[in-house]
């Protein structure tokens, strides 16, 4: 149940942040996002293409 909550704030919040700076902000901005967190963390993370992994 916590987690189809959780799924459902996360839908409706996306939608949201899709109205308020559109697709290609929100897309260039979770890119940029992703480069900054495979860059913070360089030993746990290996890149594939578009496809990162996280390694515990």
């Amino acid at each position: 149940m916590k987690a189809e909550a959780s799924l459902a704030f996360l839908a409706y919040n996306m939608k949201r942040a899709i109205n308020i700076l559109g697709v290609k902000e929100i897309i260039r901005r979770l890119t940029a996002k992703r480069v900054s967190l495979t860059s913070s963390f360089p030993k746990y993370t290996m890149k594939f293409g578009n496809i990162i992994l996280y390694v515990a």
